[in-house]
């Protein structure tokens, strides 16, 4: 008996109001994942409540070949499907949680990153385990679908992503995801503004928005399914963007602010000869705080220890910039690009290319800078971070970023900045022993003081430094009665270093600082001969500062700062001298006491003269 061809399977037919109803059904979901109210689509005035439950149904005829009675018999069969009890079960607050900067501080933490890149795309797989919401059936799910789709905010297309690979490994303690996400930037001007306004609302104005979607389709082996087309094609979705506050995503990388994400172990910083700027390679460990552990606390000893993400990075080339408010700071370009291997970055190499043209600007930001540190006041302005630019190459690197601007209040900044003094200077007094071991000191007296001298340097952490002369203005009180220049100076990444310092001084007339210079001496005296506690009304004034390169290039003169003038308090400075000369070993050019000066230079009197005041008696 012949065996019967079996009836082809039914066409894919899509309903006439699908594509009506397939938004507002996404829409209902979303809104039952990201809560709240919203409107779902331009034009429309549905609101679409995350308070809703959301429903879904299977609808007959179902079709099973070589049946054709199932058909008929199903086709009155409406299937409720229990949505709103699997999201329950899967704890929606939690997922909502993922969306917070302790939701993101998480997702590194769980997640593994590789992140490359071609001249047109940005490869990202992604793995991530997840614990179990639901006790699911040990099974490995592999999805052969490719979903794509394309970005845009205001009518802006700004990039398209794929996601190919997916696979699903369910068992009865987690999660096991993996994919692969292929994202293809638009390079054009209007990508790189869509770009930024999106992350302005987001980030800095830290206020919800909505992404417009558009552009998405299925494919099986590259072809896009025929019914895709039919369902998706031409419909555009507004997702929801919860705003974010970079303040918050600061505190939460940082330990509120406490502690550094990285774990140092090089830094070779040499100043440049062909431009105004410094040359540095490092090798450091990205470390994160643990997720749930931010502490308020200002001590480091009470920090958690970190770890290091799972993120690895090849980038051929990369560039960004950091102002300050709007004003230009420096460039920082990755001529060989950025490599990191799970956390772990090695000789990384970065040039810092300092502001050139017009910089009063960015004068008066630093100046109003230093004034409020100098005075307990809180930090104005932020670091700016923007001007993102990677890729391939210098020449084949996406733009799509290039204007986006992240702030970071310096006020944000400012605890982790006395966080690393205070670490550096325990680190420095904890090895018990002097960094610093003068050896000898020639001084020569004339119109400019120099003063030769030969230390050894005890390099406790791998610092490999190159910079050439510089020179400042001393004073008082704002009133400059020296120039100081010391000569070129390198550190090598050894133990030990032999160090040759020319230091020249160049006294200036100046009648104002005399009578304050005269009070500094007398007060001094004071303190060392009578044990008198240090006060004085006076501040020593510093301005002018300039830096020759290393090679005396004009082209590498750094004078970026020469503009700015501060001044401390002497009462502020003179207390932390015994902190300071605990790190320096003086014995070699210093006597031990004030006899032991006496008896070297061996004094002999030779004779006296004794007068009074007219009309005055000796006694």
């Amino acid at each position: 008996m012949a065996h019967q061809a079996p009836s082809p399977l039914p066409s894919q037919e899509i309903a006439s109001d699908a594509r009506d109803k397939l938004p507002r059904a996404v829409y209902k979901m979303m809104a039952k994942i990201i809560g709240g109210d919203f409107l779902a689509m331009d034009g429309s005035s549905e609101p679409f409540s995350g308070n809703e439950p959301p429903t879904a149904s299977l609808v007959g005829p179902f079709a099973v070949e070589p049946s054709p009675f199932v058909a008929e018999i199903t086709e009155p069969l409406e299937l409720l499907l229990p949505i709103q009890q699997v999201l329950n079960a899967m704890d929606i607050p939690k997922l909502r949680n993922l969306i917070t900067p302790q939701g993101v501080q998480r997702l590194i933490a769980m997640a593994q990153f590789n992140v490359t890149v071609t001249s047109t795309e940005i490869h990202l797989p992604f793995a991530i385990n997840l614990p179990a919401s639901l006790p699911l059936p040990t099974q490995q799910l592999d999805i052969p679908f490719s979903f794509s789709l394309g970005a845009a905010y205001s009518g802006r297309s700004m990039l398209k992503i794929a996601m190919h690979n997916l696979s699903m490994g369910m068992s009865k303690k987690g999660l096991a995801v993996r994919t692969r996400i292929v994202i293809s930037p638009e390079n054009t001007q209007a990508a790189a503004e869509g770009m930024r306004d999106l992350v302005d609302s987001i980030l800095v104005q830290a206020k919800a928005t909505t992404v417009e979607v558009r552009d998405m389709s299925l494919l099986v082996n590259n072809s896009t399914l025929p019914w895709s087309d039919s369902l998706l094609k031409g419909l555009v979705f507004k997702a929801p963007v919860p705003g974010m506050d970079v303040s918050a995503l600061f505190d939460a990388f940082t330990n509120s602010g406490t502690t550094v994400p990285l774990a140092m172990h090089s830094l070779l910083v040499h100043q440049m000869d062909a431009a105004a700027g410094f040359r540095t390679e490092s090798s450091f460990d990205l470390v994160l705080p643990a997720p749930g552990n931010a502490t308020t606390s200002s001590s480091p000893e009470s920090n958690p220890v970190g770890t290091i993400p799972r993120i690895s990075v090849d980038l051929g080339f990369a560039r960004a910039a950091v102002s300050i408010d709007d004003a230009l700071l420096a460039n920082a370009v990755m001529p060989s690009g950025v490599k990191l291997a799970d956390g772990k970055a090695d000789k990384l190499a970065a040039n810092i290319l300092l502001a050139t043209g017009e910089r009063q600007g960015l004068t008066n930001k630093l100046q109003a800078i230093a004034n409020a540190l100098l005075s307990g006041q809180p930090l104005p302005s932020s670091l700016v971070i923007g001007g993102l630019q990677f890729g391939v190459s210098e020449q084949n690197s996406f733009r799509t970023f290039s204007l986006v601007r992240i702030p970071v209040s310096l006020a944000k900044l400012e605890p982790i900045a006395k966080s690393l003094v205070k670490t550096v200077f325990e680190q420095a007094t904890s090895a018990g022993r002097p960094l610093v071991v003068v050896r000898n000191a020639d001084v020569k007296v004339g119109s400019t003081v120099t003063v030769q001298t030969n230390i050894a340097l005890a390099n406790l952490w791998p610092l490999d430094i190159l910079v050439g002369r510089m020179s400042l203005d001393l004073g008082v009180n704002g009133n400059t009665f020296a120039r100081v220049s010391v000569g070129g100076i390198t550190i090598k990444p050894d133990s030990k270093n032999a160090l040759s310092l020319n230091v020249a001084v160049q006294l200036r007339n100046n009648d104002a600082v005399q009578d304050p210079l005269k009070q500094i001496v007398e007060a001094a005296w004071q303190t060392v001969l009578m044990g008198a506690t240090f006060e004085s009304p006076h501040a020593i004034s510093v301005s002018g500062l300039t830096i020759v390169s290393p090679a005396g290039n004009a082209a590498g003169r750094i004078d970026h700062f020469a503009g700015l003038s501060f001044g401390v308090s002497l009462n502020t400075i003179v207390p932390l001298v015994p902190q300071v000369l605990k790190l320096v070993d003086a014995k070699a050019i210093l006597p031990e006491s004030v006899a032991s000066l006496m008896s070297a230079a061996n004094p002999t009197l030779q004779g006296a003269d004794i007068a009074t005041l007219e009309g005055q008696a000796l006694r």
